[in-house]
């Protein structure tokens, strides 16, 4: 029995491991497929291990050439080629005739499964919906958050402190934006495991407002101090006639840092004032004249060394007890905000009875803290006795803990257990994805002697110059980067545990080089790296855009077609300014998420209009716009015209006949529902005939069919619901589309091109400054023990505080993060 782990770069055969390790199992006795549970994270991966699979058995079995048999000989010695291809044919019928035990899924169906089993246990009615679409349901809550805010004090309060908080630290405040913002804040698994306390201390409000007190005490108290002392100490120095470029280093001397802390008073010390503490001559320069030297030692002896010293006492003393107290008041309203919001996502989840995918994930978390695993998993009518995860980079720590019952049980029983993941890939971690757990943590849940490691270290996907590119890279930043970070002021002067995170990069890269298949040996591959020169005032992306069609054209040239092409962006926002760029000035087939959202859609638009319409027939804008999209529909001729060629249109003949023809069809809306409406507009002015559009109107009938299902008819909610957020929802298309593709990293994960440009790569590899990003943290020092989670917000204010370990680490994991979508 073992826990077999292995490492699979990209390229490195990941599918075909794992195709091998079920299979000889299966080999072993047809019946062990019942007995397997392979789970992996999308339904196109679930939808390729189990292909490649039956394929390959069947291949076995008909005596076709097979890409694992020679691996199913080797660790089945003794066995002829005969019997093995009997036994694939076995197999294969075993299969295919129990073919619902053949346990292949994504990680979230497998749950659903388990947790449909559960039900009654966890008080939750049999025929729950799943909602997927979490972005909805928090967008819901915060209405019905702000909804409420007007008829509860104590929230109207927390929102104010919020926006008050906000503006002291000069940031914008959109309370719905700001609200929606921090939404998804509420499920995330730190929030998660203690929301339940959390929620009952924040009931408790007495006892809050006594935290927020001794908050608050903490703060004044450091900042009296030292603002305090601070204006005795400047006043004995302008009283003395003198001003601060009387003293050594000017403003960035000891007497600099005396008068920035009336404005600062957590200013930190330098090197220069504990050196002017122990050394009198750091206070004045060679160069101080005799009389300036006589007056400082003269001020000095009066007291202001002594005070100087108090102010650098009570800062290293405090600051940290300050910076805490600070941080958590910061947050404490966002924490506030935040249960709110989790009692309204309570509340519509009851009303609606749905479930999310995180609520599944919880749920089975609180059900194996008390469960045994056999009995938890036996009720779902599976017997699993070996566990295969994939992408286990990407699992987070509420679904580990939910396997890890199982994986121990399995291993306990005799049974051998796979893991396949790579740290390197790890490009998820904000939406859960851990992979410290493949790093380090399953190595401190798994007991070490029944673990075996293996490297898959031969990439079978790139070229030679291809793979040579990256060891080099890679190895070279594995290097860079910890030490540049021992090297950052703030680490050089904190403890050994912090400076020891540096080590997390080299033991996630210690296996970044891969090596080039005999095969491939003599193949080519081509890297090229371009620097842009940007004059200070002038807009570098600007001049990478204009660069990218000839480009283009020129890999045309070369025998490469446009699908055989991938643009790749770090966010969304790029990704739409090249798609952009290059449909105004190329004439490139373009395939991204911003050309297939179902607003794009010349034929919706006017379909959108029409609704607008029906509800506001006195809306100019609107009907300009409704008449200029039915122009660019049947008057083709005509794709761009000019305002007098509009106006001339919205004044003629035809405008009477449009829209003689919606009233015609709004005259029968009284028997007609949301979706029958927009159908009869569609049939009523023959959109279907465009071709183009077709996929564009299916799609959007297919979206008002959900919305109606889910909420009302009301043609008034659906504009106000496609206007927030559906006009963006892309259709659905076959990854056979044919195309120059354009988009996200995170898109492209698992997806392979013959060429791919980066064109705008240097995005930050630390947290945008700009960006809120929230660390969930645990106070478990006194007096901020209260809470067992606070969110703080990210920033160099944490290292001075008990969140110290926290900032570098989240620090470190923002290094990784931005290093792996490279």
């Amino acid at each position: 029995m073992a826990l077999k782990i292995f490492s699979a770069s990209a390229g490195s055969g990941k599918t075909h491991r794992l195709t091998i390790e079920y299979l000889l199992l299966c080999f072993q006795n047809p019946e062990n497929f019942r007995h397997i549970l392979a789970v992996t994270f999308t339904n196109k991966a679930t939808a390729e291990m189990k292909s490649r699979i039956v394929n390959e058995l069947f291949k076995i079995a008909s005596g076709e050439e097979s890409a694992v048999f020679a691996d199913i000989k080797e660790n089945m010695p003794g066995k002829s080629e005969l019997f093995l291809r009997l036994r694939a044919q076995d197999i294969l019928r075993h299969i295919l005739y129990s073919y619902h035990h053949f346990n292949v899924s994504t990680i979230d169906s497998f749950f659903q499964v388990v947790m449909r089993a559960f039900t009654r246990e966890l008080g939750i009615h049999s025929g729950y919906n799943l909602e997927l679409d979490t972005e909805m349901v928090l967008e819901e809550a915060s209405d019905r958050l702000i909804s409420q805010a007007g008829k509860d004090e104590y929230l109207i309060d927390w929102l104010i402190s919020f926006a008050t908080e906000k503006f002291n630290e000069e940031q914008k405040w959109n309370y719905k934006k700001d609200i929606q913002t921090l939404a998804p804040e509420s499920l995330k698994e730190k929030f998660a495991l203690f929301s339940s306390r959390i929620l009952t201390i924040l009931e408790d409000k007495d006892k809050l407002n006594q935290y927020l007190d001794e908050l608050k005490k903490i703060i004044n108290d450091f900042e009296y101090h030292q603002k305090s002392n601070a204006v005795t100490a400047t006043r004995m120095i302008t009283s003395a006639g003198m001003e601060v470029n009387d003293f050594s280093y000017k403003n960035n001397g000891v007497a600099g840092w005396l008068f920035k802390l009336l404005s600062e008073p957590d200013k930190e010390p330098g090197k220069r004032v504990s050196e002017a503490i122990d050394d009198l001559s750091k206070w004045f320069s060679s160069s101080s004249g005799k009389d300036i030297k006589n007056r400082i030692e003269t001020l000095l002896n009066n007291g202001l060394l002594s005070l100087t010293t108090s102010l650098y006492d009570y800062h290293r003393q405090h600051i940290m007890t300050y910076q805490t107290a600070r941080l958590i008041k910061q947050n404490i309203y966002v924490l506030g905000i935040i249960g709110y919001l989790n009692r309204e996502i309570i509340r519509y989840r009851t009303e609606n009875n749905v479930l999310m995918l995180s609520d599944v994930n919880q749920l089975l978390y609180q059900m194996t803290e008390s469960e045994e695993a056999p009995f938890i998993y036996e009720k779902t009518g599976y017997w699993l006795n070996h566990l295969f995860i994939d992408e286990f980079q990407d699992t987070s720590a509420f679904q580990w803990h939910n396997l890890l019952v199982l994986l121990k049980n399995n291993l306990a029983s005799g049974y051998n257990n796979l893991v396949v993941g790579d740290v390197k890939q790890s490009i998820y971690r904000w939406r859960g994805g851990d992979w410290s757990l493949l790093l380090h943590k399953i190595y401190n849940d798994i007991d070490h002697q029944l673990v075996k490691n293996f490297n898959l270290d031969v990439n079978y996907r790139s070229c030679p110059e291809i793979i040579a590119f990256n060891n080099q890279l890679f190895w070279l930043l594995s290097d860079f980067l910890p030490e540049k970070f021992l090297n950052l002021k703030e680490v050089e002067k904190t403890s050994e545990e912090d400076r020891n995170l540096a080590d997390i990069i080299r033991q996630a890269y210690r296996d970044v080089v891969q090596n080039i298949p005999e095969n491939k040996e003599n193949e080519k591959g081509f890297v090229q790296i371009s620097f842009i020169k940007s004059d200070e005032n002038a807009n570098w992306k600007a001049k990478v855009r204009e660069k990218l069609p000839d480009l283009l054209y020129s890999l045309l040239q070369d025998g490469y077609e446009a699908d055989d092409m991938a643009i790749l962006t770090r966010t969304n926002s790029e990704g739409q300014e090249i798609t952009s760029f290059l449909l105004e000035n190329t004439d490139f087939t373009i395939v991204s998420q911003e050309t297939l959202a179902i607003g794009s859609s010349v034929a919706i638009r006017f379909v959108v209009c029409c609704l607008k319409y029906y509800l506001d027939a006195e809306d100019k804008l609107n009907l300009a716009d409704l008449l200029f999209s039915h122009n660019l529909l049947f008057n083709e001729s005509s794709q761009n015209p000019d305002i007098d060629h509009l106006l001339n249109y919205i004044h003629g003949k035809e405008e009477n006949e449009i829209l003689s023809k919606l009233r015609e069809v709004f005259s029968r809306h009284a028997a007609l529902s949301l979706y029958a409406l927009t159908e009869l507009i569609i049939s009523s002015f023959n959109l279907y005939q465009f071709e183009r559009e077709q996929a564009y109107l299916s799609a959007f009938l297919n979206l008002i069919l959900d919305f109606s299902a889910k909420f009302k008819q009301s043609v008034t909610e659906f504009i106000e619901y496609w206007e927030e957020k559906a006009h963006s929802l892309p259709i659905r298309i076959s990854d056979e589309t044919k195309g120059l593709k354009v988009m996200t990293i995170h898109k492209s994960k698992g997806l392979q091109f013959k060429i791919v440009i980066i064109p705008y790569c240097n995005w930050s590899i630390d947290h945008l400054s700009g960006k809120t990003q929230i660390v969930w943290c645990r106070p478990e020092e006194k007096p901020f023990d209260m809470f067992p989670v606070v969110p703080v917000r990210y920033g160099q204010r944490m290292k001075d505080s008990i969140f110290h370990k926290e900032y570098y680490e989240e620090k470190l994991y923002a290094w990784m993060d931005n290093l792996n979508a490279m």
